[in-house]
Parts: C-alpha cells; structure tokens; sequence
C-alpha cells in the first residue's frame, strides 16, 4: 500500500454501482490498452504477459456506462504514444516467444523488443496495421487532449507536478496536462496518481482503492 502520508490524490473506485461519472475525464494509457487492445486472446495463447481479470473487466465496464452517461474521454498525445508503444511490445513479445528460436526460459524485455523490431522487420507492416486499428478505434471515443498554452508552461508545469508527488516523470506531464486543460479527473490503474495534489483518480486498482481508504481520500 502508498503511505497515508503520500495519499494527495482523491479516489473514486469505479467498481462500486453507485460510482460517480464526472463530465470529463483523462484516461492513462494502461486503461486504453485494456480497453481498445484487440488481440489479448493471441497475446495470452502465446505465453504473453495478460492483464488481470478486473483490468479487463471493470476499465471496459466502467467506460460504457460513462459515455452512456455523456461523459467525454480525453487523452494527452504522450499518452496516446504509449499505447501504441503498449501495443507494439505485446504484438512483437508474441512473436518472440512462438519463434522456436527463442531459448526456453527466456523473458521478452525491453531491450529485446529493440531487438525483436529488426529481426521480425518483415512483420513490421502487419504489426503497426493492427496497432493503427486499434488506435483508431480508441479514438472514436478518446479525443486528443488540448496542449499547454506554450512549451514553457509544459515544462514549469510538469516539473511541479513531479516534484511534489513520488510518481514519475511521465505521470506528472499526463497530470499536468489535464490540470492545464481544467480535467481533474484520471482514470488508471496506477497506483502512482495517488501522490499528486489537485486530481481525482477513477480506478479499479485495489491497492489504490484500500490506501485511499485508509488516508481517508477515497470518495463516498
């Protein structure tokens, strides 16, 4: 659990009926993924690392009703590149580990999807037409989120975010950006929004859920 002292955030947790929709909300890219990725069934065949039941199951929930009830869904534009990145990993880790060339017992990482993008360049073209449906049909109900005013402001603003709270550096653009564009409101799994001042987080994350329960953050 996040210490209560680092709790700053306040919480929603979307699993409960009774949960509130706010008119607009920012999603993180692990909740794109878990809502819009198409191929989970082929990435889990292969050996691939597979989201947790709830991620897949309350996230998709939770957004039907929210947009049922009118709500808009924004993303900033780093975050959309993250979960194309999410994408592309998944799709070129399947491959990896359905190629008998591949040693048993070995783990997909970063380093071997730089890898992996060479050696299975041929698919590349197969790869990235999937990624670019599946963004594109996130962006049928995710629009891309307003940019700072100026650059400065991106930077100052997001250097602030980070330097207060114990998320990091990625987390503070995403929080600075949707405090910039007056959207308080972030839906992810990722326990790390707990730490910044000024935003609510929508999440089904339990962890997430219990220490803003116990920081006394967690909406009713």
């Amino acid at each position: 659990m996040v210490p209560p002292f680092l709790v700053r955030a306040l919480v929603a947790d979307v699993t409960r009926p009774s949960s509130s929709v706010p008119a607009q909300v920012v999603i993180d890219a692990n909740v794109c993924y878990f809502v819009a990725y198409s191929n989970f069934a082929q990435q889990s065949a292969a050996g691939g690392r597979a989201p947790q039941a709830y991620q897949l199951r309350d996230y998709r929930t939770w957004q039907a009703l929210a947009l049922r009830s009118g709500c808009r869904f924004f993303a900033p534009v780093v975050t959309l590149g993250e979960f194309v990145r999410l994408i592309e990993y998944a799709e070129l880790e399947a491959l990896w580990l359905t190629d008998p060339a591949t040693p048993l017992g070995s783990r997909f990482s970063p380093s071997e999807c730089k890898k992996a993008r060479y050696d299975y360049s041929s698919y590349l073209g197969m790869i990235r037409k999937t990624v670019l449906s599946d963004l594109a049909q996130l962006r049928a109900t995710v629009q891309p989120l307003l940019p700072f005013p100026t650059p400065a402001d991106a930077i100052d603003q997001s250097n602030a975010a980070w330097q207060s709270s114990a998320g990091d550096y990625a987390d503070a653009l995403m929080v600075a950006n949707a405090c910039s564009a007056g959207i308080p409101h972030i839906l992810s799994d990722d326990v790390d929004l707990l730490t910044f001042d000024g935003i609510t987080l929508y999440t089904a994350n339990t962890t997430a859920i219990q220490s803003a329960r116990t920081a006394g953050k967690l909406v009713p």
